[in-house]
């Protein structure tokens, strides 16, 4: 049996003009891929660069560059998804909460697209 080597990076919620407004992670069991901590996730974003020459390649072009321009909000938003798991192991250490049906969205943060891009024309 092969195992899921997947990763769940992230999550872009979209507004009705298909601008993104919100990031947020889900747990393990709704996507069933492979769960990695913060950091290691950080670091495959980090590298991650949608390059294949397909019909969706300009979709994965934004999105490639909706997850850059937003770098400090996903970073504090996956970092929040592990210390809500960790919360959630520190209560109950015998559940296994990657599981744990009842933490659907574990992590979630609005986005303001103008205010970031205003403060990278300030960097």
């Amino acid at each position: 049996m092969r195992r899921n080597t997947m990763t769940l990076l992230a999550t872009v919620v979209v507004d009705e003009q298909g601008w993104p407004v919100r990031l947020l992670a889900v747990n393990q069991w709704v996507t069933g891929e492979l769960w990695q901590p913060a950091r290691r996730t950080q670091a495959l974003l980090a590298r991650w660069k949608f390059d294949a020459d397909t019909p969706i390649a300009a979709a994965g072009r934004w999105l490639e560059s909706v997850l850059h321009i937003h770098w400090p909000e996903l970073t504090r938003m996956l970092a929040m998804r592990d210390a809500r798991l960790q919360r959630a192991l520190d209560r109950h250490p015998d559940l296994n909460v990657l599981q744990d049906r009842s933490i659907e969205i574990v992590s979630s943060l609005r986005l303001d697209l103008e205010k970031r891009l205003r403060a990278l024309d300030a960097a």
